[in-house]
């Protein structure tokens, strides 16, 4: 096995454990949105209904007072969808590892070995 071939192997076992990870990380941060969710809905129907007022009245006074879980709802799911997001390129980085380590395979077969006849 070459040089190059041997960096691109490394690479690819490098950018599947980062995967291996991400997929852990995804897990964890799925879940930890879903709850942010479930915190902001649950405060904003509180807000609601203990608001008083007209319907648009009592929404404003809703959004206002679950601003701070509304907040922590949508960073929970912009963190989910950057996760995502890096698995996707890792992906890319494997695909393209593999085709280069292909492309190298082939080239290192149609050199010949180097041996003299």
């Amino acid at each position: 096995m070459n040089p190059e071939q041997t960096r691109v192997i490394k690479r690819l076992s490098q950018v599947s454990r980062m995967l291996d990870a991400a997929t852990l990380e995804l897990a964890e941060l799925d879940e930890a949105a879903v709850r942010a969710k479930q915190a902001f809905e649950v405060g904003y129907a509180r807000a609601f209904i203990e608001a008083e007022g007209s319907v648009d009245l009592r929404k404003h006074v809703a959004t206002v007072k679950t601003a701070g879980v509304r907040l922590e709802y949508e960073l929970a799911y912009a963190q989910h969808r950057a996760c995502k997001e890096r698995m996707n390129t890792l992906r890319n980085q494997l695909s393209t590892g593999q085709t280069v380590s292909a492309a190298l395979r082939h080239q290192f077969a149609a050199e010949g070995t180097g041996q003299f006849t």
